[in-house]
């Protein structure tokens, strides 16, 4: 009998953590839009959003590159808060942008000889795929742009 019940409240308690895993993610459509990062439609002012946004993340991620701990995160989200707006970027939340810092870290962590020369090689996209964008995709709660995709357009605009 004992059993049983541990049976179900363990499968509570799986049920319970798999449904957060697989909750929604942090950021909303109006967030990613106002950062550029929507999937689509993509516009010109979408990409001058994407710009001014991956222009930001990029300055605070070589300024801070030794902060590649979790408790690090909040602290990259407000310097990314900080430097969207001074780019004229708002409408996006720490919660969201936490997944940007993260994204970040991962790429420092485990991409950075990669794409050191060039964030948009095929060595570099190729790391960033395999280490780094299943866990972006989970924290954002859905698919975004991928800047590689318009690294023509992006490469112009570097600050």
């Amino acid at each position: 009998m004992l059993s049983k019940h541990f049976s179900v409240f363990l499968f509570f308690i799986v049920t319970a953590f798999s449904s957060s895993v697989r909750a929604d993610g942090f950021c909303t459509e109006a967030e990613l839009d106002a950062l550029g990062f929507k999937l689509a439609p993509v516009t010109d002012e979408s990409l001058r959003r994407l710009c001014a946004s991956t222009n930001a993340i990029r300055k605070v991620m070589k300024s801070n590159i030794a902060k590649t701990g979790d408790s690090h995160r909040t602290y990259l989200a407000n310097r990314i808060a900080a430097a969207l707006t001074k780019a004229n970027i708002t409408g996006a939340g720490v919660p969201c942008l936490k997944c940007f810092a993260a994204s970040g870290q991962c790429v420092l962590l485990n991409c950075k000889a990669q794409c050191l020369t060039d964030e948009y090689s095929k060595a570099c996209v190729r790391c960033i795929d395999e280490h780094c964008h299943g866990k972006f995709v989970a924290c954002v709660g859905m698919e975004t742009i991928n800047p590689a995709d318009h690294k023509d357009v992006l490469s112009k605009c570097k600050a």
